[in-house]
Order: structure tokens, then sequence, then C-alpha cells
């Protein structure tokens, strides 16, 4: 997504903008995260993982990510969108969904030809399989009884 986009819903045609995660580093096919505007009580970012809910962002409105660009979101009878922009036109800021899921902002550094990121989330996998709470994705189990990790959280 880069500066200037929509993401989100025109709620006159229907048309859903979100993001995709290429299917690996190599395959722009589609791969298996999205991020979307949810528009059920206050808009947040949904991502999910498939169909099924893996990651929520605060609702609207938040603060701008380290005060490194402004953002816009509209909510009215015909759309709700997020939109960002820098005011120095010369910086190419760009946000998008790794293959891993990674919710990721860029920014282009010219003189050493390369893409840095400046902002992540969750910073870490294992920020995400912690919140899991089913004993998957290394977290410790209480019990090694199989019978005790119900996937209704185990805690700690």
């Amino acid at each position: 997504m880069l500066r200037g986009m929509k993401l989100g819903w025109d709620k006159k045609t229907g048309l859903n903008r979100f993001l995709t995660s290429w299917r690996s580093a190599d395959d722009p096919g589609s791969g298996e995260f999205s991020i979307r505007v949810n528009t059920y009580g206050s808009p947040q970012f949904f991502q999910y993982r498939g169909a099924n809910h893996y990651w929520r962002s605060c609702p609207w409105p938040w603060r701008t990510i380290a005060n490194v660009y402004n953002y816009s979101f509209l909510n009215t009878e015909d759309e709700i969108y997020f939109r960002y922009s820098y005011s120095d036109p010369s910086v190419i800021i760009r946000m998008f969904v790794d293959e891993a899921g990674f919710v990721k902002w860029l920014t282009w550094h010219e003189t050493e030809a390369r893409w840095k990121e400046f902002w992540s989330s969750p910073k870490y996998r294992c920020d995400w399989d912690w919140n899991l709470k089913d004993g998957s994705g290394g977290r410790v189990r209480k019990h090694l009884q199989s019978s005790s990790v119900c996937g209704h959280g185990q805690w700690f």
C-alpha cells in the first residue's frame, strides 16, 4: 500500500480494499494472510490467516507510528477507509503484509538502493504464538497430558 491509497470498504459498491500477503518471498500468488478494515463497532484493522482472525489493531483513532506519517480515516454512509500520507514527496513509504503474516512499514533509501523496515507488528513471531493461549507455538504447557491442551488457553 502506497501513500494516498485506500484500505477499506466502499459501502455503495461493496468493494473491499484489503492487503493480502504473497504466497512466499518469491511467489506473488495470494498468500494466507490478509489485513482488512473491520467495520463492526469502532473501526480497526483485523488480520486474518485464511478465514481465521489472527490479530487486530486498537480501534480508531490511534496514534501515528512514531509520528512518521500522517493518516486519515473516513467513516460515512458511503465509505470507510484508512489512508496515509507523508509531507515529503521524495520519501517513499509502503505498507504490506509479508508471507509470514507480519504487517510491515518500509521506507526506500536511495543512497543504499534498498528498503528499510521502520515498523512491524507484531515485532516477533512469539508475540502471536504466546497470545494464542492454546499450548501451541512454543508456549510452555501447565500439564503434559494431551487432555490438558483444550485449545481454550493454558496460560502460565
